[in-house]
């Protein structure tokens, strides 16, 4: 979770002996032991970790924060599926984090200057669920590891059009936003709609992607040659991120880094299709197999009938 003041992450690299890291190490974890004011913290429950500081400089550390989102990009088929290029290790560096349930942004605040409240973080691969992820999500953008004059931020399901794999759907894009700004500064080109993952599906991806540019993009609704999704609301949603990309003129490896979770059915998702969108649920039920005792019993059973039947 970070080092204390005085042993950054780079110092620790240029120790060359194993044992002397651990000696570090060692001694550093006796003197947390023994400092009263973290001791009082732990007993209080009032020790606050600075997540945004601490995922800096582990995000800096390109032998932890980038290699890890590598190996996530490559065990969840980011870039296979998603980007369709080459596993490449991603430069930019941004946060989201939901608010908690039932929280409402207030007048007084912004999305620079947000609540001192409980957020809760878009990791590599954690699970959120549908009613945690209801409202939009705050997004902190690290302006220091890239010049570009623009950022765009989306948010995209590559497991929502469940007709066709090759398109997604996508829940929040805002696009141009100018640099050293935050996403209120930015053009909103889809709102933000909250997971819908549905009944039976299973466990689906949701990706924040953070694109840099240095001249504004568009974005062109993509027209599916499948069949219709089994919501008709979801049609003007049907996107492709390398789609969205080519017609940019934006390459992946240069200046795409991502954030994902996973979420699934709750009865949330229930709720808010029939009450707000005012349509029925859809309902996938997963067919069991057979047995080889219950396709052999079924033999039987089918044999028998056929020499017992009465012509």
């Amino acid at each position: 979770m970070g080092l204390p003041p005085g042993y950054t992450a780079r110092v620790l690299r240029t120790i060359s002996s194993s044992k002397a890291s651990r000696h570090i190490r060692a001694a550093l974890r006796r003197k947390n032991e023994f400092d009263p004011v973290l001791e009082r913290g732990a007993r209080y429950d009032t020790t606050r970790i600075p997540v945004r500081e601490v995922n800096r400089e582990w995000w800096h550390n390109a032998l932890s924060g980038r290699r890890a989102h590598l190996r996530i990009g490559i065990y969840y088929e980011i870039f296979q599926q998603l980007l369709q290029c080459s596993p490449y290790t991603p430069i930019g560096n941004f946060t989201v984090t939901y608010p908690p349930i039932g929280y409402k942004q207030s007048n007084a605040e912004s999305a620079d200057h947000p609540a001192e409240v409980e957020q809760m973080p878009v990791l590599l691969g954690n699970t959120i669920l549908p009613k945690s992820a209801a409202v939009q999500p705050n997004v902190d953008i690290d302006w220091s590891l890239f010049n570009t004059e623009y950022a765009s931020v989306f948010l995209t399901n590559p497991d929502g059009y469940l007709i066709d794999t090759q398109y997604e759907i996508l829940h929040w894009l805002v696009t141009n936003i100018p640099r050293g700004k935050s996403l209120v500064d930015g053009q909103v080109m889809k709102e933000y709609m909250r997971p819908l993952p549905f009944y039976g599906t299973g466990l689906h991806r949701f990706v924040f992607f953070l694109i840099e540019h240095n001249k504004p993009i568009t974005y062109t609704h993509t027209q599916a040659s499948s069949p219709s999704p089994p919501i008709s609301k979801f049609e003007e949603r049907i996107f492709q991120t390398s789609k969205f990309l080519s017609d940019n003129q934006i390459v992946p490896s240069e200046c795409v880094s991502f954030r994902l979770f996973q979420s699934m059915w709750d009865t949330s998702v229930s709720t808010y299709l029939i009450e707000e969108l005012k349509i029925a649920e859809p309902y996938y039920k997963f067919d069991v197999p057979l047995t080889r005792g219950q396709i052999k019993h079924n033999k039987i059973r089918e044999v028998r009938s056929n020499k017992f039947r009465i012509k």
